[in-house]
């Protein structure tokens, strides 16, 4: 993670976390001095992914953190809508970070005919909004 100095701001960040893992969002807040974004996350009767973000992002550089260690499919769903809310709410730049990325044992093919799934991942999260991916 990055480091501050004293005269960079802190203002035009935002971080935002999924529900794979809310403690390790509060903690890299706290190390970085700012508090987590506000957002709603849950399921719809049917089972859908539902997010919606409870604060502005316009021109804010937004890092959302999301771990794809239990539940992968649903955690990418929600990264995906996570991503794509705040891209449609103006933000400046989408960070995603992500202690396991989903998928990524599937980053070369295994045999033929078979996807990288990894790449497959990579480019969904790419085209939802985000600018940048740590991992």
């Amino acid at each position: 993670m990055a480091r501050f100095n004293k005269t960079s701001s802190r203002s035009t960040m935002r971080i935002i976390g999924g529900s794979s893992h809310p403690e390790l969002t509060a903690l890299i807040a706290k190390k970085v001095g700012v508090k987590p974004g506000q957002v709603i996350l849950g399921k719809f009767a049917n089972n859908e992914t539902k997010v919606q973000l409870q604060e502005q992002v316009r021109c804010q550089d937004v890092y959302i953190i999301q771990t794809g260690a239990v539940s992968s499919n649903d955690a990418i769903m929600e990264l995906l809508l996570l991503i794509n809310s705040c891209k449609l709410a103006s933000a400046e730049s989408i960070t995603v970070v992500t202690p396991y990325f989903p998928y990524s044992k599937g980053d070369q093919k295994s045999s033929l005919r078979s996807p990288i799934t990894a790449k497959l991942v990579a480019n969904m999260l790419k085209r939802a909004g985000a600018n940048h991916l740590m991992m």
